[in-house]
């Protein structure tokens, strides 16, 4: 097996791991073993970005890793990853979405570049203005799926 394959399998094996404990969050709210599979997804992750960093497949493991660190409540650490990816992806849908609501939810009084983010976002994909639409396609963690609700509803 080559590399890109294993990583490409690898990538793809965390990817569905992360849906998987999505969908099963909606039936298990709060159970402890919930919070380890997104441990383990955010270890994955790690693991990913960390051995290739080099391949191309891995930005968007770079950008699941930032929204499982919000999840796993490294909020600071989050924000400043997406930021990273946000100067590295520009024009990104998914990371000026995630980090506009990061920012709403973290630091009140930057609000002003979370609402640059967010027209950011919009430019390039207006669906990130549906929560269902993100909960079911891009499988956004729930702390980050909150976070965008409470962004959207203005909380």
């Amino acid at each position: 097996m080559t590399l890109y394959r294993f990583v490409f399998n690898l990538f793809w094996l965390v990817t569905d791991n992360t849906s998987y404990v999505v969908h099963v969050h909606a039936f298990c709210k709060g159970h402890s073993s919930l919070l380890f599979l997104y441990l383990q997804a955010l270890h994955t992750y790690s693991y990913i970005t960390h051995t290739y960093p080099d391949l191309a497949i891995v930005q968007y493991a770079r950008i699941k890793h930032a929204l499982l660190l919000y999840q796993a409540g490294k909020t600071t650490d989050a924000v400043l990853e997406m930021a990273g990816e946000e100067e590295e992806l520009r024009g990104n849908a998914e990371v000026h979405a995630a980090l506009a609501a990061m920012l709403y939810s973290e630091s009140p009084k930057q609000i002003d570049r979370a609402e640059t983010q967010w027209e950011i976002a919009r430019e390039f994909d207006e669906r990130f203005s549906n929560l269902d639409w993100v909960k079911q396609e891009k499988h956004w963690p729930p702390a980050m799926q909150t976070a965008l609700g409470n962004f959207l509803n203005l909380k």
